[in-house]
């Protein structure tokens, strides 16, 4: 893994161990046009549906 800080999400629920994940972003190219992350979950852990409608 690269040598950056995680970010450990809830996502909004207030209850990481049932709905959350942590993000490793490792790079975040806006003028190439892409992102690369790695995202982890828990077992039992889930993540929530969601999508961008628009991404810069």
């Amino acid at each position: 893994m690269p040598a950056i800080e995680p970010q450990v999400l809830d996502l909004g629920t207030g209850n990481f161990h049932k709905t959350g994940l942590i993000e490793y972003w490792v790079c975040n190219e806006d003028k190439q046009g892409y992102c690369c992350k790695f995202l982890f979950v828990f077992d039992g852990q889930t993540c929530p549906y969601h999508l961008h409608k628009f991404k810069h």
